[in-house]
């Protein structure tokens, strides 16, 4: 580091809080590996000229930017939507990524995750917390237009999260809020400025106001609940012009785009219910791009590329412990280590896939501890199953959605149990029954054993609030141990990533052993496209189009 970049430095940290430096002294002590530090970095704040600082400091290689080849101008992408959006495209009540991506081209969110877990400013300009990280103060961009033509101000993002955080309004995103924001802890700081008073410290604020809380797209103070196909009100590159509901939806460029003037002249999407179907289109040409989507046949065809990066997605196998027999904990481990986890893994996702172990700790996140990986030992699953008292083992069946993945998933696990003993019986469902329904009566979260697939997450902290805390809105499990609970919030609080990780052991061990869920394998973040597909940029949850290309 030359001598002037060390005096910014040095003047940087002086003038810095106390979790900006945190975060540095992770870097310098070795605590945080360079991806680690970027992702933490940018979520408490950390300029690039910052962090470029502390990188030299560090002795790493300096921050890098790619250069973008002129973009090619014109043209219509041909979209492929995976999956039937479970209900109305509604943002605030979102519960399936396939509803996400219909919105996704026309609306956009304070802060964007990208593809290596980083929370980055999108309609927010910058953050700062207290040393706390108990009060959260957002400063937006300016003159951002909505697609009403009014400007976008403190009070949209307000009311956005007004909305989203308030239990009356029926908002699927209250899982992420819920201990962490209420709506009396949203206030405006001027017509740019937003802050959030958070219930409990939260290191992780950042995630949830962004991609993250896949529901909480911006939209205006006068938003009126069911206008969103009808009046477009996004502020996204795109203007939804048409949506025929769960077949295909249209969009043209926004001029007015903040981000400036998009190469594309538009988007045509069309919505898949089978993933073959979707497949055979890519594979045709009729469709040039699918999002949140792979199968390992597509691996090395010409004219394609394969876009991914480790991630957090996984189908997760929810017993419940509150019904026998799942309610011995001997049992559900039994289960567990009847599981053929490698072959699961290759057969779910080829070469790209990862092992899982059984709590929502992908190896994608810095802060996730080394614990043993549970292994395959059918000899241990039995005397397990002995010693609850079903030494013959049992009868149980096991409901989830007929797709594909969740499919291949059930299947694996039926024939992994009837080698212990355990006979299971599959209830294939269409996804439309199988998320229908009240919380208190649709299957997957109600039926004694389930497999449901989870996207992506870019932090830990979501998975945790809604499945495995007491109370959890999405807890299928019915799991509930206030050491547990505690831990979570100590995890949420903590800013040193060795606190971090000690919290994140504590949790990782106490789940091998109460084992509620099986987390069977860990999926890349995928996408695939054709070659002609430039500026694509792969995120853990929804879309970017804003830059995207074709070339002819």
């Amino acid at each position: 580091m030359d001598r002037e970049t060390r005096r910014q430095f040095e003047e940087f940290r002086r003038g810095a809080g106390p979790i900006e430096n945190q975060v540095i002294d992770d870097l310098l002590d070795g605590s945080c590996d360079r991806s680690g530090f970027l992702q933490r970095g940018a979520m408490f704040g950390l300029s690039i000229s910052a962090l470029g600082a502390a990188l030299a400091a560090a002795g790493e290689a300096p921050l890098a930017f790619a250069r973008s080849n002129r973009l090619q101008a014109g043209g219509r992408l041909k979209f492929g939507i995976n999956g039937q959006p479970y209900g109305a495209i509604e943002p605030y009540t979102f519960n399936s990524i396939s509803g996400v991506d219909v919105a996704a081209p026309s609306a956009e969110y304070l802060a964007r995750i990208t593809g290596r877990m980083v929370a980055v400013p999108e309609l927010a300009l910058s953050w700062k917390a207290n040393s706390a990280a108990s009060r959260w103060t957002i400063t937006l961009r300016p003159k951002v237009k909505f697609h009403t033509g009014q400007t976008m101000s403190a009070a949209d993002v307000i009311a956005t999260y007004k909305r989203l955080t308030d239990p009356a309004q029926g908002s699927a995103a209250l899982s992420n809020f819920k201990g962490v924001l209420s709506p009396d802890g949203i206030s405006a700081g001027g017509r740019n400025t937003v802050i959030f008073d958070l219930e409990s410290p939260n290191a992780f604020f950042p995630y949830l106001i962004g991609s993250t809380s896949y529901q909480s797209m911006i939209l205006p103070a006068s938003y009126q609940p069911g206008t969103f196909i009808s009046k477009p009100q996004g502020t996204g590159p795109f203007v939804l012009k048409a949506y025929n509901t769960s077949v295909s939806a249209t969009y043209d460029r926004f001029p007015r785009w903040w981000g400036g003037h998009t190469p594309l002249d538009g988007i045509d999407s069309t919505i898949y219910a089978a993933l073959p179907a979707m497949w055979a289109a890519l594979l045709s040409g009729s469709i040039q791009l699918v999002d949140d989507g792979f199968d390992p046949s597509v691996d090395g065809k010409p004219n394609l590329h394969v876009y991914a990066l480790p991630g957090a997605s996984q189908g997760q196998v929810a017993m419940r412990v509150d019904m026998p027999p799942w309610n011995d904990y001997r049992v559900r481990q039994a289960l567990a280590y009847s599981i053929d986890r490698p072959t699961l893994a290759k057969a779910l996702y080829g070469k790209r896939g990862t092992i899982g172990n059984d709590t929502p700790f992908s190896p994608a996140y810095p802060y996730t501890a080394k614990v043993p990986q549970r292994k395959q030992n059918l000899t241990l699953a039995k005397q397990l199953l002995a010693a609850s008292g079903h030494p013959n083992g049992f009868s149980a069946t096991l409901t989830t959605g007929n797709e594909q993945y969740k499919k291949t998933i059930a299947e694996v696990v039926q024939a992994s149990a009837k080698k212990i003993g355990i006979d299971i019986t599959l209830e294939l469902l269409d996804p439309s029954v199988y998320y229908g329904g009240s919380p208190t009566a649709t299957p997957w979260l109600n039926a004694p054993f389930t497999v449901t697939t989870w996207a992506n997450r870019p932090t830990v902290m979501n998975y945790l609030t809604a499945t495995l805390i007491t109370g959890g809105a999405w807890n299928a499990a019915r799991y509930s141990n206030p050491k547990f609970d505690a831990l979570v919030k100590s995890f949420a609080a903590a800013i040193a990533l060795k606190d971090q990780r000690k919290y994140a052991k504590q949790m990782q061990l106490m789940l091998l052993h109460d084992t509620p869920n099986l987390s069977l394998a860990w999926a890349p973040i995928t996408s695939v496209g054709s070659t002609r597909v430039h500026g694509f940029p792969l995120l853990p949850i929804g879309i970017s189009m804003g830059k995207v290309s074709l070339s002819k």
